[in-house]
């Protein structure tokens, strides 16, 4: 399989103006696909039965960095998990109880600890920003895949 990518053409969504998604592909269309690649990278695994899949959109900031604080001492969160949701929830839940706790210190100076995101711009400029910046850079998981 080197240099074959086994997700290629699997359509991903689009972002529709008014902060829709819609799909450009049907999605368990994709999941022998990625099932492929999974059994590729983890062979061990080809024998076991995929019992749940999921499928939803991604949570990006502009940086596509994610940020976890508090905001007024009583309000926690994290976002922005920019695709990596599971990974970063687990970290999420560490950071969230050291600041719930007063014992977040140690997370200072990371670049996902207490960073501020740039606002989301309204409508229409978001959907133009988006399709300008998709266009120019490729970068945008919501792009058919190629």
């Amino acid at each position: 399989m080197r240099g074959i990518c086994p997700t290629q053409g699997i359509a991903a969504y689009g972002y529709r103006f008014g902060s829709g998604t819609s799909w450009g592909g049907d999605a368990p269309r994709a999941w022998p696909a990625l099932e492929g690649l999974l059994h590729h990278y983890l062979p061990r695994v080809a024998e076991l039965p995929i019992e749940l899949r999921w499928t939803g959109t991604v949570a990006l900031t502009y940086s596509r960095v994610c940020t976890m604080g508090a905001f007024r001492d009583r309000v926690f969160y994290a976002v922005g998990f920019s695709g990596h949701g599971i990974t970063l929830a687990n970290l999420a839940g560490s950071v969230l109880c050291g600041l719930y706790a007063g014992t977040a210190e140690r997370w200072r100076g990371l670049p996902f600890f207490e960073q501020r995101l740039l606002p989301v711009p309204p409508e229409p400029l978001r959907w133009l920003g988006y399709h300008a910046w998709t266009a120019l850079t490729g970068k945008s998981p919501r792009r058919q895949l190629a």
